[in-house]
């Protein structure tokens, strides 16, 4: 309950600190990752 009442009366650095970890997930979803790589070599040998 001490956690509860702390975030409580202390709102905004909550707020703030969700913020913040919305912010810094964003970078990593706006680069563009390949899971299957399309330049590879399937060297076929017979």
């Amino acid at each position: 309950m001490a956690m509860l009442g702390w975030s409580m009366s202390h709102r905004v650095a909550i707020v703030v600190l969700g913020g913040l970890t919305v912010a810094a997930t964003l970078p990593s979803s706006m680069v563009r990752q390949e899971y299957l790589p399309t330049n590879v070599d399937e060297a076929d040998s017979r």
